[in-house]
């Protein structure tokens, strides 16, 4: 494999691993989440309705599975089939890194592939979160990033060099979950988004047509 294509691999896993971190930051945040009108006073902050909120919810959930699944992929998996005909990206065949992301992998896969790619009944009637606790899949799921991304410090530093200030935050953000500074800090809103705007999950949209 070419140095380019294992720095962009580095890359995708910093990425996913990323996605799965705002997602489960955010889920919890949803029911705060205004839509912030500029020059559109009284008022400019506009809650959102319960079918929007599901949406929102439903979409973060998706992204941290979409994430999760290409992540459990990427690493060991025990029933995955020999060869690689599609030339996916596999630790073990690119960085010679072989380790389960999560204990039962072929169990999580296939649990995330049908709730993803499958009409169930469960999927139609889910109305929360409650069936996935994102933060402990991510508290599982660290002591495999973390020592890929040692793996990769020690044995591509030359590629690792510049992703270090990345690596480092990932790590950081990593390291934090479950702690009571996390749960302050991302699991615990108590403040009205319509205090203050800068305290709240906001999406800036411009004003309705017809306000100036």
């Amino acid at each position: 494999m070419e140095s380019g294509d294992r720095l962009q691999i580095i890359r995708d896993v910093i990425y996913l691993a990323g996605q799965m971190l705002h997602a489960e930051r955010c889920v919890d945040r949803v029911g705060y989440l205004v839509f912030y009108y500029e020059r559109w006073a009284p008022p400019n902050a506009v809650r959102l309705t319960s079918g929007e909120e599901k949406f929102f919810s439903n979409a973060i959930l998706e992204t941290f599975l979409v994430s999760y699944r290409n992540l459990l992929d990427f690493f060991h998996r025990p029933k995955r089939q020999r060869g690689n005909p599609h030339r996916d990206s596999i630790a073990e065949f690119d960085f010679n890194f072989r380790k389960e992301l999560v204990p039962d992998t072929d169990g999580e896969f296939s649990r995330v592939s049908k709730h993803l790619a499958h009409l169930s009944e469960v999927r139609r009637v889910r109305d929360s979160n409650e069936t996935w606790d994102l933060t402990s899949t991510l508290i599982a799921c660290r002591p495999t990033i973390k020592e890929f991304l040692a793996h990769c410090v020690s044995n591509y530093s030359e590629l690792c060099t510049p992703l270090q200030p990345q690596i480092t935050h990932l790590v950081s953000e990593l390291e934090l979950l479950g702690t009571t500074e996390h749960f302050i800090t991302h699991k615990h809103v108590s403040a009205s988004p319509f205090m203050a705007h800068a305290a709240a999950t906001s999406i800036s949209i411009p004003p309705p047509v017809g306000r100036s």
